[in-house]
């Protein structure tokens, strides 16, 4: 599947990071998230990971590996994991298995961000 239109993005957002948010931008169009779950990925990435160079690298990694999943047909299986990950990260559900998938997948985006720097 392509990369999905900017047209799935929330108009007032005037920067990019709305679209680079790959997996809760495909489950929007998809209809398993509403826009306010995938704005509240959008308000803890800004405020957690952008302009921080370590932050900057799990970013890129996380595009390449969702972008990845998109192409392969498998985004749909990731939403789930994808909401336990913000969910533990912003506070808002703070469980071991969220633990878990918060330090795997970080350290999983932040090593793959550091080799591809073009994601």
């Amino acid at each position: 599947a392509p990369k999905e239109s900017s047209s799935n993005n929330d108009s007032s957002s005037s920067d990019s990071s709305s679209s680079d948010c790959v997996i809760a931008t495909h489950a929007v169009a998809s209809g398993a998230f509403n826009p306010q779950t995938k704005r509240a990925a959008v308000v803890w990435c800004m405020n957690n990971l952008h302009d921080r160079w370590w932050g900057e690298a799990v970013r890129r990694g996380y595009r390449h590996l969702g972008r990845k999943k998109i192409e392969q047909g498998k985004a749909r299986e990731h939403y789930d994991e994808f909401r336990r990950y913000i969910d533990f990260a912003s506070g808002k559900k703070r469980t071991l298995r969220g633990a878990l998938t918060f330090t795997l997948r970080t350290t999983q985006f932040f090593v793959v961000g550091m080799l591809n720097k073009e994601a």
